[in-house]
């Protein structure tokens, strides 16, 4: 297990105690708010060194390239979610449930496309600077709903839209692949 593996690794052990810190955390426990932000800084910046390292190093691999993505996926969903969901975050940032719906289909979508694509010719998706751009508007727009940023919502939005235009993107350069 390389340096950039072990980042990969630490972002999916802090997984469980992220979502825990977000679902108990209330006005009566807002330190568990201040735990959640801690988290995910800490998953983000995991994230970024681990395709650094990878990438500067060499460090790439079959282990990095499922762990890094799931790890990326399982927080930014779970955090997605559960803060559309949670009313303390819902309410008080009119946070819209069509952002989660496209970021949630969109991840679905590129899973299942790596798969199928795995399967019938053994290619593999790569990413594009519009897929990173999205993840990155989706970490942005986490750390605002935790901060209560007051135009979280907007930034929400033009996280779906990137989000929806890398999925758009995501079809028609891997798509094409299908059928060669």
């Amino acid at each position: 297990m390389n340096i950039a593996n072990l980042c990969s690794c630490l972002r999916l052990l802090v997984l469980p105690f992220f979502i825990i810190a977000i679902l108990y955390h209330s006005p009566q426990k807002e330190y568990l708010r201040l735990v959640a932000i801690f988290l995910a800084i800490f998953s983000f910046i995991t994230d970024a060194l681990d395709g650094f390292l990878a990438r500067r190093k060499g460090l790439i691999t079959n282990l990095g390239a499922f762990l890094d993505p799931l790890g990326d996926k399982l927080l930014l969903n779970a955090a997605f979610i559960i803060l559309v969901l949670k009313p303390e975050f819902k309410d008080r940032l009119n946070l819209p449930m069509w952002v989660v719906v496209t970021v949630f289909l969109r991840d679905i979508f590129i899973a299942l496309g790596s798969f199928i694509l795995h399967a019938k010719s053994r290619l593999k998706i790569s990413p594009s600077y519009l897929g990173k751009s999205a993840v990155v508007l989706q970490m942005a727009a986490i750390a605002s709903a935790l901060l209560y940023f007051p135009y979280t919502s907007v930034l929400w939005c033009i996280t779906g839209v990137i989000t929806v235009l890398a999925g758009v993107g995501y079809l028609l350069r891997e798509g094409s692949k299908f059928y060669k």
